[in-house]
């Protein structure tokens, strides 16, 4: 799977994805993010806590740190923005997906959980190339789509074995 991922995310030089200032960046959000969803993962199994309900905190401590955030970055104004209201459904779409790996963590344990969880990366570029419109060139499509197969070969042995 992990091969599979770097195979989809490999860039050609001279396309807008392939700068290097842009591959850093994505680099450091990816860090900070992957710990940050290591710790959602094993907060419930440590604590033996009810997930569902660590989740309810954890969503409250999400939203006074973005509320930190803005006041802190002197951005509170685009709390009044049009933009900030219509993001709200991919919010709910997210709640249900990250609640829905909870309960499955709780099923299925934090191995089975998380590997199926990874199969988002397969319809996010498929959905990103067939409705976005993301463009690569023959070389990116070969190494996006030799990935895609690892990232489902991998899931499919991981749940398997």
């Amino acid at each position: 799977m992990i091969i599979g991922v770097a195979c989809t995310s490999l860039t050609d030089k001279g396309t807008a994805e392939g700068n290097k200032k842009n591959q850093t960046t994505t680099m450091i959000v990816l860090a900070l993010t992957t710990l940050g969803y290591i710790t959602s993962s094993s907060i419930p199994k440590a604590l033996k806590g009810d997930g569902v309900m660590i989740f309810l905190g954890e969503t409250i401590g999400m939203m006074i740190a973005t509320l930190i955030y803005l006041i802190g970055s002197k951005q509170i104004k685009v709390l009044k923005e049009k933009q900030s209201y219509q993001v709200i459904p991919a919010g709910i779409i997210y709640a249900i997906a990250a609640l829905s790996y909870i309960i499955s963590v709780q099923m299925n344990g934090v191995n089975l959980a998380f590997v199926m969880s990874q199969l988002c990366v397969v319809i996010s570029t498929l959905g990103g190339i067939v409705f976005l419109h993301e463009q690569k060139t023959k070389k990116g499509y070969i190494y996006t789509v030799i990935g895609l197969v690892l990232i489902v070969a991998g899931a499919v042995l991981t749940s398997v074995f």
